[in-house]
C-alpha cells in the first residue's frame, strides 16, 4: 500500500547535541511513520526543529489525521495502548512504539508529549535539553 502522504522538513539548525544517534533515529522514525500512517491520502507530515521557552530543544512532527481524544492522550505512551474511538478505529501495530519513544527520549533527559484536536491531526513533540549551536566557522567548513 503506498501512503501518498508528503513529507516535509523545516530548515533545521546547525546544532550539537551529545546524544545516542540511534536511539533517537528510532524515535524520529517511529513518530514520523506513525504520522504517515494516520494521515489521508494527500496529506502532509511536517518535522520542524525549534526551542521551548526553557530553552530545550523540541523536535516535533504534525500530521493531518483524525487527531486523538484528550482522554487517549496520556494512555498511547503506555505500552499496548493505541487511541481509538469508533470514528478512528486501532489499526495494525503492536501498541509499543510510543512506549518505547518515551523511553528512549526520558534516557535522554526530555520530555515527549502530544497536542491534538479531533479532525485536525496531531503534533507529537520531544525536547532535549542538552544542545548547543554550532560555532559558525564550523558552520562555513561544513
Amino acid at each position: 500500500m503506498k501512503a501518498n502522504v508528503r513529507l516535509e522538513q523545516m530548515s533545521l539548525p546547525a546544532i550539537e547535541v551529545n546524544i545516542d544517534r540511534d536511539r533517537l533515529q528510532q524515535v524520529i522514525t517511529n513518530l514520523v511513520s506513525n504520522a504517515v500512517k494516520f494521515s489521508p491520502q494527500g496529506g502532509v507530515v511536517r518535522v520542524t526543529v525549534s526551542r521551548s521557552t526553557s530553552g530545550d530543544l523540541v523536535i516535533s512532527v504534525t500530521d493531518q489525521g483524525p487527531g486523538i481524544a484528550q482522554d487517549d492522550r496520556d494512555l498511547i505512551f503506555e505500552k499496548f495502548r493505541q487511541g481509538a474511538s469508533a470514528s478512528n478505529p486501532i489499526v495494525k501495530g503492536t501498541g509499543l512504539g510510543l512506549a518505547i519513544a518515551k523511553a528512549l527520549v526520558s534516557e535522554h533527559g526530555g520530555s515527549i508529549g502530544v497536542d491534538s484536536e479531533i479532525g485536525k491531526g496531531s503534533t507529537f513533540w520531544f525536547t532535549l535539553p542538552q544542545w548547543r549551536e554550532k560555532a559558525l566557522a564550523e558552520k562555513r567548513a561544513a
